[in-house]
């Protein structure tokens, strides 16, 4: 799946089903078929997830200047302090790094 989209967002070519190598891809070949998509639906498939990225990173800079959500970032400081718990991994790891590194926990699981 991974080598279809790196395949599709550099405007490679696909590899040949009919071969089952991936030569075509390479170049080691002629190539059989080419994309088929034009270039501004890449296009528009890549800034969409590119705005969605940063719609994703500005709610979690406004969840973080807002002092967290219990949902969302308590969630992932759930530790063993209390004995051992199943979804204890995160939890002991985020205050471990912030009492090591003496940064803000919040900002620390926000920015994870």
């Amino acid at each position: 799946m991974l080598t279809f989209w790196g395949v599709w967002l550099t405007r490679g070519v696909y590899i040949s089903h009919h071969r089952g190598d991936a030569t075509a891809v390479m170049g080691l070949s002629a190539p059989r078929t080419r994309a088929t998509e034009p270039l501004y639906v890449r296009s528009a498939v890549v800034a969409l997830v590119l705005v969605s990225w940063c719609y994703v990173c500005y709610q979690l800079v406004q969840d973080g200047l807002a002092g967290g959500n219990k949902w969302k970032q308590g969630d992932w400081l759930i530790n063993s302090g209390g004995g051992p718990i199943r979804r204890s991994v995160s939890g002991d790891f985020f205050v471990w790094l912030a009492d090591t590194s003496g940064a803000d926990l919040l900002w620390l699981v926000v920015t994870a």
